[in-house]
């Protein structure tokens, strides 16, 4: 009797020194990931500013090539406009941007949070309305389209600056 009883705790410390390894292990792995995906979204975020960063400069360059080309003032002031809503945009593209990215953040955490709880058996928060998944992407979409806008302002003020270009 006493040999079986000592038999089943020694399975039982067994089986829990697995399940703490296990547990270990899988700890390791979701901070694995969660580091991963954090330094991802920073490349990606820091390439994103350059790249907002970068536009706004080239409308601001065009502006001041029209300033200083010698051209008819109503062309010089039609192109100081055009890279000033080009500026505007890529200024909007950043903020929209910046909105985009806190909603991503709370879905990522959010989903890390669920990653934790199916791990450790407690019970996962809901999910509030805003991280959805939808309104992040359409913020995306949205920066997106004033990125474009502003790039597309840039392009129209340099077709506007041939006399530059002409020997």
């Amino acid at each position: 009797m006493r040999e079986a009883q000592t038999n089943v705790q020694d399975k039982t410390k067994e089986y829990l020194e697995a399940k703490r390894l296990h547990l270990d292990n899988y700890k390791l792995h979701l901070e694995s990931f969660d580091k991963t995906a954090s330094m991802h979204l920073a490349a990606v975020t820091v390439f994103a500013a350059a790249a907002i960063r970068g536009v706004f400069f080239l409308n601001g360059a065009a502006a001041i090539a029209a300033l200083t080309a010698n051209i008819q003032p109503e062309t010089k002031l039609y192109i100081v406009k055009n890279g000033s809503w080009g500026a505007i945009c890529a200024v909007i593209c950043a903020g929209v941007s910046y909105l985009a990215q806190r909603v991503y953040m709370a879905e990522d955490l959010h989903d890390s949070a669920e990653r934790w709880s199916k791990a450790f058996h407690y019970p996962a928060p809901q999910r509030a309305w805003h991280e959805k998944g939808c309104l992040g992407n359409s913020l995306s979409v949205l920066s997106i389209i004033f990125f474009c806008l502003s790039l597309g302002k840039f392009i129209h003020s340099l077709a506007c600056l041939p006399p530059l270009f002409q020997g």
